[in-house]
C-alpha cells in the first residue's frame, strides 16, 4: 500500500493492481488553492513524487529536517512549473501535498476536505498537509487489500507512526504505534513498541506479538 492509500502494488506481478486517483475537479481546486497560499506543491504520478525545483535543490527553508532534507533531494523529480505540470496531468494524480508551516497545516486541515471536492485530507510529518481521493486512505485500502488475499480484518497485524496511519491501525485487529508515533495514533493503537530508530518493529515481532 502506497501514496497514503491511493495505490496498491504486487511484488509478485510487479505492477500496480489498484489505484484511487484524485478526480480533475478536485485538482483544479487544489491548484487555485497553491495559487492563494503560495505554498510549495508536491503532486504524485504512479508512485513518483515532483515538486518545484527550488525546493528539491534546497529543502532546508521550508522545515525540513536535515534527514528529511537527503529524503527529498533523493526522491523528489524537481519540475519547473508545478502548478502547469499538476495541470497537464490532473487525470493521473495519486494525491498532491502541500509543504508548510506547522500554523498553517493546523489551519487548513480542517478547511481543506470543506473546500476541495472529493478529497480526504492527512499528514505524514509536521510541515506537509497531503490529500487524495476522499476514498483513498490507508484504512480503506488496507480492507480493500485483505478482501482481496481472503483475510479479515482481526487477523491484520499493522505499524505506524503518523496520522496518515490513522485508519490503518484502527481497523487492523492488531495496530501498533511506534513510541515516537503522533499522540492521535497512540490513542488508538492497541500497543506501542520502540522508536522505529530503535528497531520498533522488530521488537514488535519478538515481545509484543511473540513470533519470533
Amino acid at each position: 500500500i502506497t501514496a497514503n492509500g491511493g495505490a496498491v502494488y504486487s511484488v509478485s506481478e510487479k505492477k500496480r493492481i489498484y489505484q484511487c486517483l484524485m478526480t480533475p475537479e478536485s485538482v483544479e481546486v487544489a491548484i487555485a488553492v497553491r495559487k492563494r497560499e503560495k505554498m510549495v506543491m508536491e503532486v504524485v504520478i504512479d508512485g513518483v513524487p515532483y515538486a518545484e525545483e527550488d525546493y528539491v535543490r534546497d529543502p532546508l527553508p521550508y522545515l525540513a529536517t536535515e534527514y528529511g532534507a537527503r529524503y527529498i533531494k533523493a526522491t523528489r523529480t524537481p519540475v519547473k512549473d508545478i502548478i502547469e505540470f499538476a495541470a497537464q496531468h490532473a487525470k493521473e494524480l495519486d494525491s498532491i501535498s502541500f509543504v508548510c508551516s506547522h500554523e498553517d497545516r493546523n489551519r487548513l486541515y480542517a478547511s481543506l476536505e470543506d473546500e476541495i471536492p472529493d478529497i480526504y485530507v492527512t499528514s505524514s510529518v509536521s510541515n506537509l498537509l497531503e490529500m487524495g481521493h476522499k476514498d483513498a486512505g490507508k484504512g480503506k485500502t488496507l480492507l480493500w487489500l485483505l478482501d482481496k488475499l481472503g483475510i479479515s480484518p482481526e487477523e491484520a497485524m499493522a505499524f505506524g507512526d503518523a496520522d496518515n496511519d490513522f485508519d490503518m491501525i484502527k481497523y487492523a485487529g492488531v495496530g501498533i504505534a511506534m513510541e515516537n508515533a503522533s499522540s492521535h495514533l497512540l490513542e488508538v493503537a492497541d500497543y506501542t513498541t520502540l522508536h522505529h530508530d530503535n528497531d520498533g518493529v522488530a521488537y514488535a515481532f519478538k515481545n509484543i506479538i511473540k513470533v519470533c
